[in-house]
């Protein structure tokens, strides 16, 4: 989201931060939704598996 952003509207310093800040609300609120609004949860170890090699 952050890349297409910055690649669509410049790479000014002001606009990376506010492209920054979309971001995580965007895939914040996303995730919400997913989590608590659906139910949906992703299996154990899908994002961080610290016993993976």
């Amino acid at each position: 989201v952050f890349t297409l952003m910055s690649l669509l509207g410049g790479w000014k310093p002001r606009k990376l931060m506010t492209h920054a800040a979309i971001s995580i609300l965007t895939v914040g609120a996303m995730w919400s939704l997913f989590t608590f609004g659906l139910g949906v949860m992703l299996p154990e170890g899908i994002i961080f598996n610290p016993y993976a090699l």
